[in-house]
């Protein structure tokens, strides 16, 4: 009987046993930091007064800093609104204002296409060293008569995601 007990624990310490391990994890890239030219998270964009029958001339000109990513991929950027929503002016979705039919349509400067709000689309800022920069131009926007806007003040806001592919 002892060389039977003897021989179980010889046996349950010499045997091994095999265990499958499983392990998952998602690899993210590190995410652009971006911000006004100043290097302030916050961008305030002010439209001087404006003569309604002037409405779709006045344009807003602004910088926005793309750091600490890889600047090399192909940038994109995404705009959604912040309060309120979206029209539909000129087959463009723009950035609704507190002013019913009053938008502000956003496109890079010079460029004769604006950037879709909620929809990732390809940018092409000028790179200097590990910085980027990207010229964005605000441009009001209605379909409707101008002079049946309601004058006053009026105000939108605006968030930017910018990734790369």
């Amino acid at each position: 009987m002892r060389i039977l007990v003897l021989f179980s624990f010889w046996v349950s310490t010499t045997m091994q046993a095999d265990i499958l391990i499983s392990l998952e994890a998602t690899l993210v890239r590190p995410a652009c930091v971006i911000t006004n030219e100043n290097g302030d998270k916050e961008l305030y964009i002010n439209f001087p007064n404006v003569a309604i029958e002037r409405l779709t001339e006045e344009k807003a000109t602004f910088g926005i800093l793309i750091k600490q990513c890889d600047l090399r991929k192909n940038l994109q950027i995404y705009l959604s609104p912040k309060e309120g929503s979206t029209l539909n002016i000129n087959n463009e979705t723009v950035l609704s204002t507190t002013t019913k039919g009053l938008g502000i349509r956003i496109s890079e400067e010079n460029k004769s296409s604006a950037i879709d709000l909620l929809k990732w689309q390809q940018i092409y800022p000028k790179i200097v060293g590990d910085t980027a920069r990207i010229t964005l131009q605000s441009q009001l926007a209605t379909d409707q008569n101008p002079q049946s806007l309601e004058a006053g003040p009026f105000s939108a806001a605006l968030s930017v995601m910018i990734d790369y592919l």
